[in-house]
């Protein structure tokens, strides 16, 4: 069966419900629309904030990465000791547990009457169940064997000499394309991964614990955002800070200091509240304030957050929730396309993720043998490309607030991007328009 065509399904729609407004002669008026574009278009410019889908890039900073060697000997060092505390373990019970059972035992030597042979009968059992716990300590320690493996021969030598193929596979989502370049192409949301490192510094990154790789300072790719809001004024972007490794207080004291440097002014102000109408595009850049800033888990852990630090968990979340375990095209398209809004994860926007899940079991292996995965990233871009307007089309019909689609290694499949986005919005914007009609009602605008 024929796939339909995200920009043929949608635009029908959209030129419904704008026929169904026009009919009324009443699309625009009380509306005025700024003869200047917002975003690219000055259709867009009546769009309050939640009704707007952003064109974005999965771990947006994922590019020019270096492997965390320092946290990758912490590993080793670890798991060594882990080791080392589940053999003393073992060793001392078994000892423990053979003395105990052999002074039972000798108590009852030589006695052979029924109570000398009952005796003796619940002396081997203690022995029995005092081995069980030696047994435990084996176990402990052939798990500690795993990590250390890992730690020993894998990590480090990717530390000291990583492939390329490596870090453009698993680690960089978006390779040889800085934030710059990708606010140049038109991306606007962008996911960056934040990690501390020794003495404190916050850096981006990728990944977590001893599979981390590390990126730039945070004024690398707050200067290029401050740059390009200086260049672009009729431009708004959203910026999302959610995953992290460390303290969440450093990272999000830190963070907020970096973003009072160097965007001061420039941020929407607009709370956690769920309720609480956002302004339209045109509003915000009439203003001046270009970014929307988002925060993940570590959000509360900042004192006295401010108002445009806003925490992204009531308004939306990721796909990542239903596709996680989903490995390749095929499988990430069918559980998209599956999704519906539930109770548990209800939120007022709906997200269109496209992020490369990769298999643990395959990289682990990969990892030991330095060895290309059968899928990387850039992979997985192109064979997912075919599915993102169907995909889309479908989230279209079902949702009506779609924040973002942001997809892996965008430079492959910018074309297929933008066209998706920019179809949604026509979409929007007649959504949008006819709301309004029907809170206005005919005869009162």
């Amino acid at each position: 069966m024929p796939r339909p065509v995200l920009r043929g399904s949608m635009r029908q729609v959209a030129a419904a419900l704008l026929l169904c407004a026009l009919g009324t002669g009443s699309l625009t008026e009380g509306t005025t629309i700024p003869s200047d574009k917002c975003n690219g278009s000055s259709d867009y410019c009546i769009l309050p904030f939640d009704h707007f889908t952003l064109p974005g890039t999965h771990n947006s900073a994922a590019y020019d990465l270096v492997p965390d060697c320092a946290v990758t000997k912490q590993c080793q060092g670890g798991m060594e000791l882990c080791a080392s505390t589940s053999s003393k373990c073992s060793g001392s019970w078994r000892s423990a547990c053979v003395q105990t059972a052999n002074k039972c035992l000798d108590r009852l030597d030589g006695k052979s009457n029924m109570w000398a042979k009952f005796g003796k009968s619940v002396c081997k059992s203690w022995a029995a169940v005092c081995a069980g716990p030696s047994v435990t300590c084996d176990i402990w320690e052939d798990v500690c064997k795993v990590p250390v493996h890992v730690c020993s021969t894998g990590l480090p030598l990717i530390c000291k000499n990583t492939p390329h193929w490596f870090k453009s596979c698993i680690w960089e989502n978006q390779p040889d394309h800085d934030i710059a370049q990708q606010l140049a192409d038109g991306i606007r949301s962008f996911d960056i991964d934040l990690c501390e490192v020794e003495g404190g510094e916050i850096l981006t990154c990728h990944g977590q614990g001893p599979t981390r790789a590390l990126g730039a300072p945070l004024d690398v790719h707050l200067q290029q955002v401050r740059d390009f809001m200086i260049a672009n004024p009729r431009e708004v972007i959203s910026l999302e800070y959610g995953d992290y490794d460390g303290s969440e207080y450093v990272i999000g004291v830190a963070l907020q200091k970096k973003l009072e440097e160097y965007l001061p002014g420039k941020i929407l102000e607009h709370g956690d509240k769920v309720d609480d109408p956002w302004p339209t595009l045109g509003e915000m850049i009439q203003t001046g304030k270009q970014a929307v800033v988002f925060v993940g888990a570590y959000g509360p852990s900042i004192p006295d957050k401010p108002r445009w630090m806003i925490d992204r968990r009531p308004f939306y979340s990721s796909t990542w929730s239903y596709t996680n375990d989903r490995h390749t095209a095929k499988d990430m398209a069918s559980g998209m396309l599956k999704h519906v809004e539930d109770d548990e994860r209800k939120t007022p926007w709906e997200c269109l993720d496209f992020e490369y899940s990769p298999n643990a079991k395959s990289v682990l292996d990969s990892v030991l043998h330095l060895k290309k995965p059968e899928v990387c990233l850039g992979d997985m871009a192109q064979r997912i490309r075919d599915d993102i307007a169907y995909v889309a089309d479908s989230y279209s019909n079902k949702f009506h607030r779609i924040h973002r689609m942001r997809v892996d290694y965008y430079f492959s499949v910018k074309d297929v991007l933008f066209t998706a986005v920019a179809a949604l919005n026509t979409l929007n914007v007649a959504r949008f328009q006819v709301e309004k009609y029907a809170t206005i009602g005919p005869n009162n605008h």
